[in-house]
């Protein structure tokens, strides 16, 4: 769907792999908080804790899992850490898109002004 990207990154200088949800465009803050609103749904669906990063100064806002500790220049640990990122990616894919396919700005812009619907 148009304003989301589901992005796998990786950083040798931290030592980390990620797998993120993007929620960009115009759109971006009222997605963001509609997902937020689902936070421990979400959470529980995918065994694991994010970081919802709201970025209020920014365009974006990010959902984010990390694998730490890791050495993504590490040639011989590179299965375990594309299978860590594949069955992320999944299982992003598996939660996150029922979600955002019903998801509609409006939803959380009515609830800011106080028009709960």
């Amino acid at each position: 769907r148009t304003g989301f990207t589901l992005a796998a990154t990786m950083s040798t200088a931290h030592h980390w792999l990620c797998v993120s949800l993007w929620c960009e465009g115009e759109n971006a803050k009222p997605h963001f908080h509609l997902l937020f609103s689902d936070k421990d749904a979400i959470e529980r669906e995918l065994g694991a804790e994010l970081g919802w990063e709201e970025l209020p100064d920014k365009k974006s806002s990010y959902i984010n899992i990390y694998l730490r500790e890791v050495d993504p220049s590490d040639r011989e640990d590179w299965p375990e850490q594309h299978a860590w990122l594949a069955d992320r990616l999944e299982k992003y894919h598996r939660v996150f898109g029922p979600r955002i396919k019903k998801l509609k700005a409006n939803d959380h812009l009515g609830k800011e002004m106080g028009n709960e619907q």
